[in-house]
């Protein structure tokens, strides 16, 4: 009964507040926005904790606040589980009123999480996946694809391709969506050049031990063997394909490889491996400044996902002020409408279909005797210009695309 009482007086007070005091209450309400990510497993050093600080340094940039409200960042670790990821960003959306969700490392988790934003009208921005289908047949009004998708990486990588002149390939690849798909753009690369796949196998997710596969790639006889790996799998596989002598008779391609996993294999292993980035922070003034900035945070140098969630929510934050809502599919009209110009790229433009397009990268992995300190690992050997390294519009599958 007093409970009763109390709720009663409690709406009595509410409704007695003058409009102009209510009004500054409801301003004052918080936006929830969220980092879903891999926090403890193959892509927690690419994404996870990174990501959630790259975030918080866009909202700090933002002053804390958007439309006057303040900002709250929800974390969460999906541990590479669709269910898992889908179950969190229900609960964030339906429960916790989250109304964007960035990074969805794991394009599993990304497809899934992709879908129940466009059910519910929310921001989804995958920044580590690359699943080329998120901004194809699975594409979403309020789906966005920031950083790479696999297609770009292959196609980046289609000179270094044919200059090869090898017929027979032979690809290792993570079983899940994002291996998948990037075999399948790299095998179109390579018949492109006239190649032939001879093999391939399977390879779960956060494998400690790569060696069976990999003698299976050296049994092939293969010309090249293709990693269609990432994060933690592919350091795993480069070392192990080391200790068995493997890089002094077959030809070893990475299309997929971010700044991390390049420290943690080394130069003296990785040494002339070429792959593709869609970032380097050493690139000039404005990327080193921003870097430096996150490694004061985070004790490491950002990969292209971290830049990636940085530029993604700082994109997003603007695109609210200026629609004055965070009605997702405004907001998502609003963040097409606006160039992206920042630390993570100066080339940036969204689609219809929600895929960011920029130049690409080819990066190859310096020489111990070339390296001046601890993270000058890399060079750029090749800039792609965005209207090369990412299929047409025209080409794509998205109902939005326009065409």
């Amino acid at each position: 009964m007093r409970a009763k009482v109390r709720s009663s007086l409690t709406a009595a007070l509410l409704m007695a507040l003058p409009s102009s005091q209510a009004a500054a209450q409801g301003q004052q309400s918080a936006i929830n926005i969220g980092v879903l990510t891999d926090m403890s497993g193959a892509l927690a050093s690419a994404s996870g904790p990174g990501s959630v600080i790259a975030a918080t340094m866009a909202i700090e940039d933002n002053g804390g606040k958007v439309l006057g409200r303040p900002i709250i960042l929800k974390t969460a670790d999906h541990q590479n589980k669709p269910d898992i990821g889908l179950s969190t960003a229900r609960r964030w959306i339906d429960v916790e009123n989250v109304v964007a969700l960035f990074d969805l490392a794991n394009s599993g988790v990304a497809f899934a999480v992709q879908g129940v934003g466009r059910e519910r009208n929310v921001l989804t921005v995958v920044t580590t996946a690359g699943a080329t289908d998120l901004t194809g047949k699975a594409c979403s009004g309020t789906g966005f694809h920031w950083v790479y998708n696999n297609f770009a990486s292959a196609n980046a990588l289609a000179a270094s391709v044919a200059g090869l002149k090898k017929n027979k390939w032979f690809f290792v690849t993570s079983d899940y969506a994002f291996g998948h798909s990037l075999e399948a753009e790299v095998t179109a690369v390579v018949a492109q050049a006239g190649g032939q796949v001879v093999g391939g196998v399977r390879v779960p997710l956060n494998t400690a031990d790569m060696s069976s596969f990999l003698l299976q790639a050296q049994s092939s006889n293969a010309d090249v063997v293709v990693l269609a790996t990432a994060g933690a799998d592919t350091v795993t596989a480069l070392k192990q394909a080391e200790e068995f002598g493997m890089p002094s008779k077959q030809i070893f391609i990475v299309p997929v490889m971010f700044s991390d996993a390049v420290k943690a294999v080394g130069l003296k292993i990785g040494q002339g491996l070429r792959y593709a980035s869609a970032y380097d922070w050493n690139l000039n003034d404005r990327t080193k400044a921003w870097a430096k900035r996150f490694f004061e945070k985070h004790r490491a140098m950002p990969t292209q996902s971290h830049v990636g969630v940085y530029s993604s929510v700082r994109h997003f934050l603007r695109a609210v002020e200026a629609a004055q809502t965070t009605e997702g599919r405004v907001v998502a009209t609003k963040m097409r409408d606006m160039p992206v110009n920042d630390e993570f790229t100066a080339t940036g433009k969204l689609r219809a279909d929600g895929l960011l397009t920029h130049d690409m990268f080819v990066m190859e992995i310096k020489k111990p005797a070339e390296s001046q300190n601890e993270w000058d690992l890399y060079k750029v050997v090749e800039t792609i210009p965005a209207r090369i390294a990412y299929a047409p519009l025209n080409a794509s599958a998205c109902p939005n695309a326009g065409k």
